[in-house]
């Protein structure tokens, strides 16, 4: 990437410092590509190019989730017979580092006219380095958002008597909560008095249970509602 800012107009415009250390590739270029487009500010446009300058640093740091390493590929065609080519996102990086999140980025920005102009304005570095035009700029720093989960609790409720189809996922999901660690303790304890709760926590059925099946839960269910309504 230039260390220096040619043909940009930056009045009025921030020069925005991302640290990358750490951060998915996919996520960080969701947040650059709307800086990018200004969608950050109360006077964003989409026919106008009101983003901000950003640099990136140590983007030679990022990380990719799952097995995306070994099986990403990018593939393009020549044009001609035969011409399809294909490029591991590993090989890539290897080569250059900060072509990966450029891509990412150039990917996630609208396929318009301005989408030139914005790529111009991201400077992407492997290492951490401060470029020499920061010193006529200030550097404003930018931290990654923090990602808002929704809290799953202690998974869904099960049915009384009932018993999950699937209790490996079962547990999966219920373990994704961040109150799982407390409500274990709470179970380990022996806090727990309702048999439903026993499940959720244990992930085995207490003594004395019989396996149901939904249906026959759901039928008893509708008849207990059908028969409260009439009264």
């Amino acid at each position: 990437m230039g260390t220096r800012l040619r043909n940009i107009d930056v009045t009025g415009l921030r020069l925005r410092y991302i640290d990358a250390k750490g951060e998915v590739v996919g996520r960080l270029a969701a947040q650059l590509s709307k800086i990018l487009q200004g969608k950050d500010k109360p006077s964003y446009a989409p026919n106008k190019d009101s983003g901000d300058v950003c640099i990136v640093v140590n983007a030679s740091k990022v990380e990719l989730t799952g097995k995306k390493w070994k099986q990403k590929e990018y593939v393009w065609h020549t044009g001609y017979m035969g011409g399809l080519k294909k490029k591991s996102v590993q090989d890539v990086f290897d080569k250059k580092p900060e072509d990966v999140l450029w891509r990412a980025v150039n990917g996630m920005l609208p396929k318009n006219n301005l989408r030139r102009y914005r790529m111009r304005k991201l400077r992407i570095f492997p290492e951490d380095y401060i470029p020499e035009y920061a010193s006529m700029h200030p550097l404003v720093p930018w931290e990654m958002p923090e990602r808002k989960l929704r809290d799953r609790g202690k998974g869904f409720t099960l049915p009384q008597g009932a018993l999950p189809m699937n209790p490996e996922a079962y547990m999966r999901r219920m373990k994704s909560s961040p109150k799982y660690e407390t409500a274990k303790e709470r179970y380990l304890r022996g806090e727990f008095d309702a048999p439903e709760e026993e499940v959720v926590i244990a992930g085995t059925p207490p003594e004395g249970w019989t396996p149901k099946t939904w249906e026959e839960e759901g039928e008893k269910k509708r008849k207990e509602d059908e028969a409260a309504r009439k009264k």
